[in-house]
């Protein structure tokens, strides 16, 4: 088996665990792995700043190379045979400017479920 996709998305966001759920039911090929960066050696092991992995889902390609938000979409098209016909509206909505747009207003609108806290817990506050 050759390198896999590596999805890194919010553990603690029940929206992206139910969206990540989902795209493991699909992805027959089995290409993509998925990663909370919740766990600490996740944010270690990419050198991505969790900063930019709480406003956006992160997609690691077989090179190595990084892609956010609308991109990771883009990137996991590619990769779920079943997404493939969504490729050319991403690809359009990423042109025509307005792609990056709604995926952040997705985002900004998630609501974080605190999991293995013990005493408190530190979420950064979104802009």
């Amino acid at each position: 088996m050759g390198l896999k996709i590596v999805v890194l998305y919010d553990g603690w966001c029940p929206f992206c665990i139910k969206t990540t759920n989902f795209l493991k039911r699909i992805d027959l090929s089995r290409n993509i792995e998925y990663e909370s960066f919740r766990e600490k050696s996740v944010v270690d092991n990419y050198k991505i700043p969790a900063t930019n992995l709480e406003k956006r889902m992160h997609a690691i390609d077989r090179n190595n190379q990084a892609f956010e938000g609308i991109d990771a979409f883009i990137l996991i098209s590619k990769n779920i045979l079943i997404l493939f016909p969504m490729l050319p509206i991403l690809i359009i909505s990423k042109k025509l400017g307005f792609g990056q747009k709604l995926y952040d207003f997705i985002a900004g609108k998630r609501v974080l479920k605190l999991t293995n806290c013990e005493n408190s817990c530190e979420i950064s506050h979104r802009e």
